[in-house]
């Protein structure tokens, strides 16, 4: 787990990142403003993550359910915010999400998938996300930003790193099998 103090985070020394992805005729747009350009823009979502989640490495498989079960317990989910979900677009096609969940802790928010399209991988996307997550989590008064990676995800460990988290004390899991 790592930890960004929002109260120390300047957008503008970042704005660069994301105008290198906007300058390949990408665009960042909230859920809440793809829904309303987008009729299927729930589907494109879950699409997205069931594409990009079997190439993120994690302790057990990510497994992303049927749409009509992933509405259910991520879109409806009480924690749930569109305007803290961040698509990057190509035309209407969605290449990376970013997304921030609200934390049970006051002032503090949690960041859940990052995930980019391989066709469109390291060309700066995923970092453009994170920047724009961080920023609007400071301009809505968080004070602090948590994220979760194991340590074999190695290039989001890196970009999270590059951003300014710092590494917490470390979790460890047991699962005894019955």
């Amino acid at each position: 787990e790592s930890s960004l103090d929002l109260t120390g985070y300047d957008p503008e020394q970042y704005q660069d990142e994301i105008d290198r992805v906007l300058a390949q005729n990408l665009r960042i747009v909230t859920l809440t403003e793809f829904r309303q350009e987008d009729a299927d823009a729930d589907y494109k979502v879950w699409e997205l993550e069931r594409e990009v989640c079997p190439d993120m490495p994690w302790t057990d498989p990510i497994s992303i359910p049927e749409f009509d079960i992933y509405k259910k317990h991520v879109l409806a989910h009480p924690k749930f915010n569109p305007d803290s979900w961040f698509l990057v677009l190509d035309g209407n096609h969605i290449t990376g999400l970013n997304n921030l969940w609200k934390s049970e802790i006051e002032k503090g928010i949690n960041t859940g998938l990052t995930g980019v399209r391989r066709k469109y991988r390291r060309k700066g996307i995923a970092t453009a996300l994170k920047h724009t997550c961080l920023t609007w989590a400071r301009n809505q008064d968080y004070e602090w930003i948590r994220t979760d990676n194991v340590d074999t995800n190695t290039d989001m460990l890196s970009i999270n790193t590059r951003v300014g988290f710092k590494f917490m004390p470390a979790w460890l899991v047991y699962e005894k099998i019955i």
